[in-house]
């Protein structure tokens, strides 16, 4: 009889530990997963910031090519009409010379 509750108690002690291993290995599982969809989470994050940074250097070299362009430009204005001015001085010198 006393032999019959040693038994007993014996297998409800393994039962116990079984079902609390178990339990650990759920919740183990379960974290392990929690941390992988913030690994995710956190490497979509990283993926997103690259991203803006990237576009905002595209958009940065974008404007300074506009802005080289547009002053190549003013270069190439000013450039015409100091050749015009250099023109006119250049008939009003001979005019004068005609002049004289």
């Amino acid at each position: 009889m006393l032999y019959s509750k040693v038994v007993t108690i014996r297998d409800k002690q393994l039962e116990e530990n079984k079902k609390l291993e178990q339990d650990w290995a759920e919740e183990q599982k379960r974290l392990d997963l929690l941390m992988e969809i913030e690994r995710l989470k956190d490497l979509k994050v990283q993926e997103e910031r690259e991203q803006r940074r990237h576009a905002a250097a595209h958009q940065g070299a974008k404007k300074i090519i506009e802005q080289i362009a547009v002053r190549d430009e003013e270069r190439k204005r000013q450039l015409a009409l100091l050749e015009e001015e250099r023109i006119a001085l250049l008939k009003n010198i001979e005019i004068m010379k005609q002049n004289d």
